[in-house]
């Protein structure tokens, strides 16, 4: 399973080495069935993951892809043997006088194909720091079924726009504005030490679309192309 994230400043990526799709052979693949100990050296660079067999005189056994990350920098890797699952800290940090607008959306399974959130788990960690100080920090853990009592009720999707200025108040009243005109999902923003976050709720196919809406309007341009593929 992979939890692919906009790069902001400590980040986080899970990772299920169990079903972690990639070209060779996983850890967990090449571990089946043995009780033997093996050691594995994992180097993430560009956006790519390789995974070294240290038994096998460092032989690359794996390489995953995580786009998300691009050429983000990496702040530590994390290895659970007990529950298969590999945790990447990554992201840049924000300079004074510098600003970011990031957005990232999650998916709990795909209503129109039948699909449904109903096993894993979905780590979403966000961190800004600004001038080498802590500003703003949260964290979304989903384990199981989709958390009907953590708000998202028969939600599906969720979708996450922050922003990052030297004087962020006027845009933090455009995008008020604007996301209260959002009828079709559930929307709100809030300013904390300067940091403006926004979060759309409901399902998929309405949160992107008002979550394009509002990016276009806020942005006052067209999306990137990638955005409508």
């Amino acid at each position: 399973m992979f939890v692919g994230l906009v790069g902001v400043a400590a980040a986080t990526v899970t990772i299920d080495e169990s079903r972690a799709s990639g070209r060779g052979q996983s850890p967990a693949e090449l571990t089946a069935g043995s009780t033997a100990t093996r050691h594995f050296e994992y180097v993430l660079s560009n956006g790519t993951l390789s995974v070294y067999s240290i038994d096998r005189n460092d032989r690359l056994v794996q390489t995953v892809d995580l786009p998300g990350l691009g050429k983000a920098p990496s702040h530590g890797i994390v290895v659970s043997p007990r529950t298969q699952r590999l945790y990447v800290s990554y992201g840049n940090q924000s300079a004074a006088g510098g600003s970011l607008l990031a957005c990232e959306m999650v998916v709990l399974g795909r209503a129109a194909s039948g699909e449904r959130f109903t096993g894993g788990l979905l780590l979403d960690a966000w961190s800004v720091r600004r001038a080498g100080k802590l500003a703003w920090t949260d964290t979304l853990r989903v384990e199981g079924e989709t958390p009907t009592g953590a708000g998202f009720g028969p939600a599906n999707a969720l979708a996450t726009v922050i922003g990052v200025w030297d004087a962020p108040q006027p845009f933090f009243e455009k995008a008020r504005a604007l996301l209260e005109a959002a009828d079709q999902v559930r929307a709100g923003v809030t300013l904390v030490n300067g940091v403006m976050v926004a979060r759309l709720l409901g399902e998929a196919t309405a949160v992107r679309a008002a979550t394009m809406g509002f990016l276009r309007d806020f942005r006052g341009c067209r999306l990137p192309r990638v955005w409508h593929v």
